[in-house]
């Protein structure tokens, strides 16, 4: 029988994001709070990237907070992967190159195309 992900719903009694059990053993190993993991999701960009939201906290989002007065510097590089159906928090981690979150082309060429080139 094949499991299924469970994932809980996207705020918790407390106000904080939910986790994943994955998301929690992580978060600990790298050091990440959950306070920490909050501020990313409210003051981060978000990209929609292959099934999931990634939100983003980089260098021009942290010198925007300090402009408000928050000073989030220590945040610049943390990446936050939430479900796309329930917004749960499925990782967290620190990463400063944002290349993976471009969008990608996987549309193939048309087959005429194909045969118009090969034709040449």
């Amino acid at each position: 029988m094949a499991r299924s992900k469970r994932y809980d719903s996207q705020i918790s009694d407390d106000n904080r994001p939910c986790l994943t059990k994955h998301a929690g053993s992580r978060m600990n190993g790298r050091r990440i709070s959950v306070d920490d993991v909050s501020l990313v999701m409210s003051y981060g960009r978000s990209y929609h990237v292959r099934g999931a939201v990634v939100y983003a906290m980089g260098h021009r989002d942290a010198i925007v907070c300090h402009n408000d007065g928050l000073n989030l510097e220590r945040l610049e590089g943390m990446q936050v992967v939430c479900a796309r159906d329930n917004g749960s928090i499925i990782t967290a981690y620190r990463n400063k190159d944002f290349r993976g979150l471009r969008r990608r082309n996987n549309r193939r060429p048309s087959a005429e195309f194909a045969w118009s080139r090969a034709a040449q």
